[in-house]
């Protein structure tokens, strides 16, 4: 969630395959208000009643709470482009489903990596689901991945290993912008 002058939900239960139950904090203007995705739904203050969230299909969602007008708060609720969980899988030599990618709206996915080694297989990665096989993005043909700068990737078939052009250890955030899920935009930025 959005956070802005301190004010939040209490908590959120359920998963994607179920309602989502937003509780104790803001509630729908009528009872048991339903709550479609990228429309936001003006909400009222203080009621102990609970919001249900639609949607469409299992998958990842983002609730953005804006309460920049606090006697007006808008919920918008965004679906992911992807129908599951991805990673960047293979930085650091760990290929496993490790550092999995936050989806926080719109279509971007973020994550912040330490990176411990500067060898050739610590610096090999790729963007994949669990399975390989939903989502496996790796080089478009480009010279590797330097920080700072935008990189396409190649999600339609098995690309090759990706290779971060870094030359200092420390945090690495990597976002992901999947407006165009089969060729998406990855920038890398830090130490």
């Amino acid at each position: 969630f959005d956070q802005r002058d301190g004010q939040r939900f209490d908590y959120v239960r359920g998963e994607a395959t179920e309602n989502i139950v937003i509780e104790r904090y803001f509630v729908a203007v009528g009872l048991h208000d339903r709550v479609a995705e990228r429309n936001p739904k003006l909400l009222a203050a203080l009621h102990f009643d609970e919001i249900k969230v639609t949607h469409s299909w299992a998958g990842q969602y983002s609730f953005k709470l804006d309460v920049s007008d606090p006697a007006s708060p808008l919920l918008t609720v965004d679906k992911g482009p992807y129908s599951v969980p991805i990673f960047v899988r293979g930085l650091n030599q760990d290929w496993n489903e490790t550092n999995r990618m936050r989806f926080v709206g719109g279509a971007t996915y973020k994550v912040t990596i330490p990176l411990a080694g500067l060898t050739a297989g610590d610096l090999d990665f790729k963007i994949a689901s669990s399975d390989w096989s939903t989502v496996d993005c790796g080089d478009a043909g480009s010279s590797g991945v330097d920080p700072g700068t935008l990189t396409t990737l190649n999600c339609a078939g098995s690309a090759p290993n990706l290779v971060l052009n870094a030359d200092s250890l420390g945090q690495y955030e990597f976002s992901l912008d999947a407006t165009d899920a089969t060729n998406p935009d990855l920038l890398v930025s830090g130490p």
